[in-house]
Parts: structure tokens; sequence; C-alpha cells
């Protein structure tokens, strides 16, 4: 995803990618998300994601992580 605003009072660029994984066997899945803007030459960055494993049915492990600058 993708937005630009170019107006008297501010510039702004703001990109962002979503990718999703899921094995052929259903036990992994991977999400992703990650973020870049650049608000009149201020730049900022960020990321979600979390991995998911489940061995078996009613067992699952789940690891996530967010990072998102303070300029963004």
């Amino acid at each position: 995803m993708g937005t630009d605003v170019s107006h008297p009072d501010i510039d702004s660029t703001v990109n962002a990618i979503d990718a999703h994984y899921f094995s052929a066997d259903q036990r992994w899945a991977l999400d992703g998300q990650f973020m870049h803007s650049d608000v009149d030459g201020v730049t900022g960055s960020g990321f979600l994601g979390d991995i998911n494993y489940s061995p078996r049915q009613g067992i699952q492990h789940i690891i996530k992580a967010t990072y998102i600058d303070d300029t963004i």
C-alpha cells in the first residue's frame, strides 16, 4: 500500500508491505508488515510480525515482534 500527499502545508509519503505465509501442512504461519514514512523530510519505519507453529491440534507456539520508531 502506498499513499502520497503533496500540499502547500505538508508533503507526506507512506508505504507498507503486508506478507503472509502458510506451510503446506498448515503447521507454520508467518505474518509480517513493514512500514516506512517520509513527512517533510523526516523519515520513520516500523515492523509488525509473528510466527505461529502448531505441531498438533490443541498445541500452539507464537512469537510476536513489534518495532515502531517515534517518527513514523
